[in-house]
């Protein structure tokens, strides 16, 4: 098949170029997008009219494409408080109930995801802006109250977010979505 490039305004494109950031954004996980890869191919052949939209194997990578797209979003905009599940949905032009029904397999749901990566955003801020209040950082990352940011990253870290600041990066423990889980 000659190489075609896909319409700039093809509903499709999104989720192939979102697959494809997600993919290049840790070069060190490239032997874990095997299926990936097979899910943009599909997605492309959608997009060119070779597959029909109702196999499974095309579901399949719609539902991938749009999760990506998701988690793409919510990476974005995290630090946006008001940061909704409609908002995502609507963005991405899909149903709430599409939109939670993607993060369904990974275990986590929609706000836990969201919850995650906020996390991980603070307590990277906490050991790079030493000068910034933890406070300001909560509320840089999304959280609209303190004592919730303080609850979660205690849940999640084992500590409170001014021990995890006196760490050194080295020392700090890995992030824990089964501690998140737990901890709403």
């Amino acid at each position: 098949m000659p190489p075609v490039a896909l319409a700039r305004d093809a509903s499709l494109t999104r989720l192939v170029g979102t697959m494809f950031r997600a993919m290049t954004r840790d070069p060190a996980q490239a032997g874990q997008f095997a299926g990936e890869v097979t899910h943009m191919v599909r997605l492309a052949l959608l997009a060119r009219g070779r597959l029909r939209p109702r196999q499974d194997e095309v579901r399949a990578a719609l539902h991938a494409g749009y999760l990506h797209a998701a988690r793409e979003i919510l990476l974005r905009d995290l630090h946006r408080a008001s940061l909704t599940p409609a908002a995502v949905a609507t963005e991405l032009g899909i149903s709430l109930r599409q939109l939670h029904a993607l993060f369904e397999p990974t275990g986590l749901s929609f706000a836990r995801t969201l919850t995650a990566a906020r996390l991980k955003e603070a307590k990277r801020l906490l050991s790079a802006m030493q000068e910034r209040g933890i406070d300001e950082i909560a509320f840089s990352c999304g959280f609209d109250s303190i004592a919730t940011f303080y609850r979660v990253f205690r849940a999640t870290y084992g500590m409170t977010p001014g021990d995890a600041r006196r760490l050194p990066p080295q020392d700090q423990p890995a992030n824990s979505a089964n501690r998140i889980a737990t901890a709403r």
